[in-house]
């Protein structure tokens, strides 16, 4: 992704100008005791593809807490199909993040509380079919048919 989308400009100023970006090495650092990010920790502990050779981004809520998408699956036998290696796609996903990070603190901030309540659940049923969908990895030579 360093390579790729990471390195282009418009992928660059995006994330710069409206998130707060961080990066973790898995080999040098471990995971993160970040909860939204326990998912991909499970993920990471139980499988070995998930330990070399393997990129992906996710969009966090403001506290860490909540996932609000992801680039999806990232292996090295991906990389040209995965979004992640894609500046284009790559800024896209971003744009999608943060319009779901909007969305989110604006649901947050509702005073009815079923409206706010049936507004998160919609909202994390659009979130989690997205991540379902992103993250169904292709074996090594198997073509992926999802964005």
């Amino acid at each position: 992704m360093k390579s790729s989308s990471l390195s282009s400009d418009r992928v660059i100023d995006a994330v710069n100008r409206d998130f707060v970006p961080f990066l973790v090495d898995m080999t040098r650092d471990g995971f993160p005791a970040v909860p939204g990010l326990a998912a991909w920790r499970r993920a990471y502990l139980s499988d070995w593809k998930h330990r070399s050779g393997f990129a992906t981004a996710v969009v966090l809520d403001a506290r860490g807490q909540t996932p609000l998408a992801t680039s999806g699956c990232g292996h090295l036998w991906e990389i040209e199909s995965s979004l992640n290696f894609d500046p284009d796609r790559f800024l896209g996903f971003v744009v999608e993040g943060l319009d779901r990070a909007r969305r989110h603190q604006a649901i947050l901030s509702r005073e009815d509380s079923e409206e706010r309540s049936r507004s998160l659940r919609s909202l994390e049923g659009e979130i989690l079919e997205s991540l379902q969908a992103r993250n169904e990895c292709k074996a090594p030579g198997a073509r992926r048919t999802s964005p």
